[in-house]
């Protein structure tokens, strides 16, 4: 885009909001965008919820299946996404973030719905995948594609507001889909994939196509060729190398490819004119920050989400239900506290509040391994 184009788009953009407090329909119409938009949060975290309590119920319907073989059930879906991850957030910038949140969100459901038709363990994985490629494409953009609808003093509040969406699919998930899943694990992606469709059809009436960035020429092809496996190798070594064997063939062979990968792709990153990841980003203190913590809790949730439903199930014999109970309690307060959390970052800054929740996390997770570790005979 031309430096005057470029001016004129800013000008009429900042124009947007001169009367924001005074516009009911431009305020309505963001908000109903941004849940839409946010929707990608919401099926995102209802999809691991789902997933977690499914485990069970799939290891019975699939008999002799092994513990192995049904942890690809949710791997397929995360080295999906995170391969694919920065593919789609490229793609959304180049070509328009609408069009690709409208594509993700259509393959996602296709793969919830080819998730609940599964015939077998090896259809289901690759169902699973199908819907991990379009989780990529659906979340990689989503915020930034409901940011820019509102003027920035709102931005906090938009980003609590994203986060409470989340965190209520993170409790009501566990609840809700725990009297669905005791009746049949597929009833429950089932019900996954109308609600993805209709996100896109409302999406595709209240979404609106930011700017697209036609900066810096074409992608660098050899960063598309070194990303999206470096990034999936590394998330199938950290999903899969504990039932491996950290210290066996498979994990190390993959792991050093993964770590060869990944040192070309920052290589590219940094020598390329327009490499698939910019490292100027990085440079940004708060925005490494915001990934390095992002990173780490998801890893942390994630790890916690997906194994205790088997504990509560195989050590304790506990119903789905019970197990859904379980998983929804440490949900509520993230639903209450994100809106919090936003009213915090605008009146005392970032730093307070996350550093503050890091804290309750790292002593919730730590309570919560020493007590369960003292309760089961490995």
């Amino acid at each position: 885009m031309s430096g005057s184009a470029s001016n004129a788009a800013g000008e009429t953009f900042d124009g947007r909001f001169d009367r924001w407090e005074d516009d009911r329909q431009q305020r309505v119409q963001a908000w109903v965008a941004a849940c839409i938009a946010a929707s990608s949060q919401f099926l995102y975290v209802a999809d691991s919820g789902l997933v977690a309590l499914s485990l069970p119920a799939i290891g019975d319907d699939f008999a002799g299946v092994s513990r192995s073989t049904l942890g690809w059930v949710a791997g397929a879906f995360l080295v999906a996404q995170s391969s694919l991850l920065l593919v789609g957030g490229r793609l959304g910038d180049r070509y328009g973030r609408k069009r690709f949140f409208l594509f993700g969100t259509a393959v996602f459901s296709a793969g919830a719905l080819l998730t609940a038709l599964a015939p077998t363990i090896w259809m289901l994985i690759a169902a699973r995948a199908v819907q991990g490629s379009g989780a990529a494409f659906m979340t990689s953009g989503a915020l930034a594609l409901a940011l820019p609808m509102f003027p920035a003093h709102r931005a906090a509040v938009v980003i609590g507001t994203w986060g409470a969406i989340g965190s209520v699919a993170a409790w009501s998930t566990p609840t809700l889909a725990s009297l669905i899943v005791e009746r049949s694990w597929r009833a429950g992606f089932l019900v996954m994939a109308p609600i993805g469709v209709a996100a896109w059809v409302i999406g595709r009436r209240v979404l609106v196509e930011q700017p697209i960035d036609q900066a810096g020429g074409r992608t660098d092809r050899l960063s598309l060729l070194l990303g999206p496996p470096a990034l999936g190798l590394a998330m199938l070594v950290l999903s899969r190398g504990g039932n491996w064997g950290w210290a066996s063939h498979l994990t190390l062979t993959l792991g050093f490819a993964a770590l060869a990968l990944l040192v070309g792709f920052v290589w590219r990153s940094v020598v390329a004119v327009s490499p698939l990841l910019d490292l100027d980003i990085v440079r940004n203190r708060w925005f490494a920050a915001n990934v390095v913590a992002g990173a780490c809790t998801q890893m942390a949730f994630t790890g916690w989400f997906l194994t205790a439903p088997l504990v509560m199930h195989g050590a304790w014999g506990w119903s789905i239900s019970k197990i859904g109970l379980a998983l929804a309690l440490g949900q509520v307060m993230a639903s209450v506290g994100s809106p919090l959390g936003g009213q915090l970052v605008l009146r005392y800054g970032p730093v307070v509040p996350i550093v503050t929740g890091a804290i309750c996390t790292s002593v919730g997770m730590l309570w919560l391994v020493v007590n369960v570790s003292e309760q089961i005979d490995f």
